[in-house]
């Protein structure tokens, strides 16, 4: 059997009985066992065993907070576990049902969760898999996805002027995993920024402006498919 460890940020749903079975409404420290079948006979030659056989298949079941499955929302393979790095593996999109399978390398640590490429929805949970000998199929693993928050603020710098016209790099940090996702905009003339499409959650910010200074704002509340305004922002 092979051992699956979810981690969770929000809430967590899942989606079927099946999966209700695996994962619990509380999954931090929870583990989720997976399915193994026959292993493939290392005695066969190559060209003989399919592209399945020689893979590791992961069985993903995407939903949303209200248990709804989504469709057109992609899994992938990290080799991180922050939301940020580029995937190793990006499988296709999930049908009607939520339900997509990605075929994985055999023998890698890989954490899997899943992706809107119309950034709508962020991940709620990962899934930290062990590595896994090729032909092994996982049990069914349920990834929530919550809606994204929007943020702004109006940045003013080191300077007491607006820090006008100029590139804004953000960082938000998850209270437990470090550094989790990134984002970048442009200020306006009055120093105002507005970012549309970031992780809800609870997150430390740094916000560091291009000629004009830094920030860490901790404790910032994001809700999912909320909007926060941090209003004046005074940089160092």
């Amino acid at each position: 059997m092979l051992g699956v460890f979810v981690v969770t940020s929000l809430l967590v749903a899942c989606g079927t009985e099946e999966t209700r079975e695996q994962a619990t409404d509380k999954t931090q420290g929870e583990h989720v066992t997976a399915r193994t079948d026959e292993p493939v006979n290392e005695t066969a030659p190559r060209s003989a065993r399919t592209p399945e056989a020689e893979a590791v298949t992961a069985r993903v079941l995407v939903v949303d907070l209200d248990d709804e499955p989504l469709a057109g929302v992609h899994p992938i393979a990290t080799t991180a576990p922050n939301a940020f790095r580029a995937p190793a593996v990006t499988g296709p999109p999930t049908d009607a049902h939520g339900r997509a399978d990605m075929g994985l390398p055999p023998n890698a640590r890989l954490y899997i969760r899943a992706w809107d490429p119309e950034m709508r929805y962020f991940a709620n949970n990962y899934f930290d898999m062990p590595p896994a000998e090729a032909g092994t199929h996982t049990a069914l693993m349920c990834v929530v996805m919550v809606r994204s928050a929007s943020l702004a603020c109006v940045l003013i710098g080191a300077d007491g002027r607006p820090a006008a016209n100029t590139n804004v790099g953000l960082m938000m940090f998850h209270p437990t995993k470090g550094p989790w996702w990134p984002d970048e905009g442009d200020t306006d003339a009055t120093g105002a920024i507005h970012f549309p499409a970031v992780p809800a959650g609870a997150y430390t910010l740094k916000l560091k402006a291009l000629g004009a200074g830094m920030i860490d704002v901790p404790g910032v509340e994001l809700p999912p498919g909320g909007h926060k305004n941090l209003g004046i922002i005074e940089l160092r």
